[in-house]
C-alpha cells in the first residue's frame, strides 16, 4: 500500500474518532462484561482447550492485566481453558512456522505485523470470518484493520498501534537549559546533543547526549535510519514490494548524519537502547513505539514522569516521520477449535468492561502502552493525555505517520539492511560501500521471493 495513502487513512479516521469520542459516550450497544459468547459447548469428557501463543509476559503488569482477562473469560466460559504458551519475540515467528509443519500449531496466535507476510504466504492464517467482523467493524475504529491485512484478506484482529517518536528526559534538559520539549530538526538535535552529552575524565560516557539503536533486531534499526530517511524523502523499496528504492543520496544523507552523531562524540550507538534512557545513561533517542512506557514504570525503576515524548526531527522534506507498525491476533489453520478460538479473541478484544468501559484487550494495550484501536478504547483510555504520550498521537494527529514494511521475509530483510549498515554508523565501512551491498543483497532475496510465485 502507498505510504501516503495509508497515512492518510489511518490519520482521519483516528481524529474523526477522537473528535467523536470526546464528546460522546460510545460504549453503548457493545457486548459487555457477563454477556455470554456464542461459544459451542465443549465435549462432556472435558473442557476444550485453546493454546494461545503469545510473547507477553503474564507477570510484568501489563501481562498480568492480559492473565486476569483469561481468568475472567475461563469464568464465564466453564467448558473453555486457554493455554498460554509464552515464546520470546525473537523465537516467535519460527516457532508458530515450526508448530504448523509438525501439526501442532496453537489455535491462536499474537504476532507482528513483519510476520504477517511470512505467516499469509505459507497459509497458517485463517481469514476472519463475516460474522466476526460484523462484530468488529462496530467496535474498532476505521482503517486500523490494515495492520492485520495482507493480499487483500483481513488475517486477524489489531491490537498494538505503535508509531515512533522522539524521547526526552526533561530533567536533563532543565539541567542543560534547554526548553522542556524535544528536538524539531536534524540540527536542532545534533546541537542538543552536545549540550547533553557528558564525559567521564578518560572520554567513556557518562551521559550521552543522544542514543541510536543499532543492534535488538533488524525491525528496530529500519525504524531508527527510516525515521530520518523518510523524513529526508527516502524510501525503503518500491511500492509492490519488488524492488531496492534505499541506495539514494536521501537515505545516504539520514546514514551519514547518525554516523556523523557517532563520530563527533555527542551519541553512543549501541543495542536496547531503552535500557540507557531507563538508567539515565542517554539524554535523547528515538521510542521504537509508546510501548516503552512499559520500560518506564518497572517496579523499583520508576522514572516515567522524568520523559516526554514530541515529534521526531524534520529533514529535507521539512516533514517529520513516524514509521508505525501493529501487532495482532489471528487463528492458525491448523487450529482444532476454529470457532472457540475466534470467540474468545472477539470477546478480548470488543467485549466492554462496564467498569472501566474499556476492551479487555484495551486495558492491556493502556497498561502496555499503547495507541487505542477501538472507539470505546479512543474514549476511555487515560493514558493519552500522558506527557508521554503526546508525540506518538501528534504523529497521527498530524499525519507523519508511514507504514513499516509487510510482506514475506520482512524481519529477514531488514536484519540483512541492519547488518550492513550499522557498520557506516560505526565510522568502520563507508555509508556509499554499506548501502551498495545491503541493496544488492536484498534485491537478490527479492529476486527469488518472487521468483517462487
Amino acid at each position: 500500500m502507498n505510504g501516503r495513502a495509508w497515512s492518510s487513512k489511518v490519520l482521519v479516521n483516528f481524529v474523526i474518532a477522537l473528535v467523536a469520542c470526546q464528546v460522546a459516550v460510545v460504549s453503548q450497544g457493545l457486548p459487555v462484561s457477563g454477556v455470554a459468547s456464542a461459544a459451542g459447548k465443549a465435549p462432556e469428557t472435558g473442557k476444550t482447550k485453546i493454546t494461545f501463543m503469545t510473547h507477553y509476559v503474564l507477570t510484568l503488569p501489563f501481562g498480568k492485566v492480559l492473565d486476569q482477562a483469561i481468568q475472567e473469560y475461563e469464568r464465564l466460559h466453564p467448558n473453555i481453558q486457554i493455554d498460554v504458551q509464552f515464546v520470546p519475540v525473537t523465537e516467535l515467528l519460527p516457532k508458530i512456522l515450526v508448530a504448523q509443519s509438525t501439526g501442532i500449531a496453537p489455535d491462536v496466535v499474537s504476532i507482528a505485523g513483519y510476520m504477517l507476510g511470512d505467516l499469509a504466504e505459507a497459509g497458517m492464517l485463517q481469514e476472519v470470518p463475516s460474522s466476526v467482523r460484523q462484530i468488529v467493524d462496530d467496535v474498532y475504529l476505521p482503517g486500523l484493520s490494515v495492520f492485520a491485512t495482507y493480499g487483500g484478506k483481513q488475517l486477524g484482529l489489531t491490537t498494538e498501534f505503535m508509531p515512533r517518536a522522539m524521547v526526552a528526559n526533561v530533567r536533563m534538559l532543565e539541567a542543560a537549559g534547554l526548553p522542556s520539549r524535544t528536538p524539531a530538526t536534524f540540527g536542532e538535535l545534533e546541537e542538543w546533543a552536545r549540550k547533553l552529552t557528558q564525559k567521564e575524565p578518560d572520554g567513556r560516557f557518562k551521559v550521552a547526549g543522544y542514543a541510536i539503536e543499532t543492534g535488538s533486531s533488524g525491525q528496530a534499526v529500519w525504524g531508527t535510519i527510516f525515521s530520518f530517511a523518510w523524513s529526508n524523502g527516502g524510501r525503503y523499496l518500491t511500492p509492490d514490494y519488488r524492488r531496492v528504492a534505499f541506495n539514494t543520496p536521501e537515505v545516504a544523507d539520514a546514514v551519514n548524519y547518525l554516523a556523523g552523531l557517532v563520530s563527533k562524540g555527542i551519541a553512543v550507538a549501541k543495542s536496547w537502547v531503552v535500557v540507557d534512557m531507563r538508567s539515565e545513561k542517554a539524554a535523547l533517542s528515538m521510542a521504537h513505539g509508546p510501548y516503552w512506557k512499559n520500560e518506564f514504570t518497572r517496579p523499583k525503576e520508576y522514572v516515567y514522569d522524568r520523559f516526554i515524548s514530541g515529534l521526531m526531527p524534520a529533514g529535507k522534506t521539512g516533514k517529520p516521520a513516524a514509521p508505525t507498525y501493529g501487532w495482532l491476533l489471528g487463528v492458525t489453520t491448523g487450529s482444532s477449535h476454529s470457532k472457540e478460538a475466534w470467540e474468545f479473541i472477539t470477546w478480548l478484544t470488543t467485549s466492554v468492561d462496564e467498569k472501566t468501559g474499556m476492551t479487555r484487550m484495551g486495558q492491556v494495550m493502556a497498561e502496555l502502552g499503547s495507541m487505542p484501536v477501538t472507539r470505546p478504547d479512543l474514549a476511555h483510555t487515560p493514558v493519552l493525555k500522558e506527557a508521554f504520550m503526546s508525540g506518538f498521537l501528534e504523529a497521527i494527529r498530524k499525519g507523519f505517520t508511514v507504514p513499516d514494511p509487510v510482506g514475506p521475509k520482512a524481519l529477514q530483510l531488514q536484519n540483512l539492511f541492519m547488518n550492513e549498515i550499522v557498520p557506516a554508523i560505526l565510522g568502520t565501512r563507508s555509508t556509499a560501500e554499506a548501502l551498495e551491498r545491503a541493496a544488492q543483497l536484498t534485491q537478490a532475496e527479492l529476486d527469488k521471493i518472487f521468483t517462487k510465485r
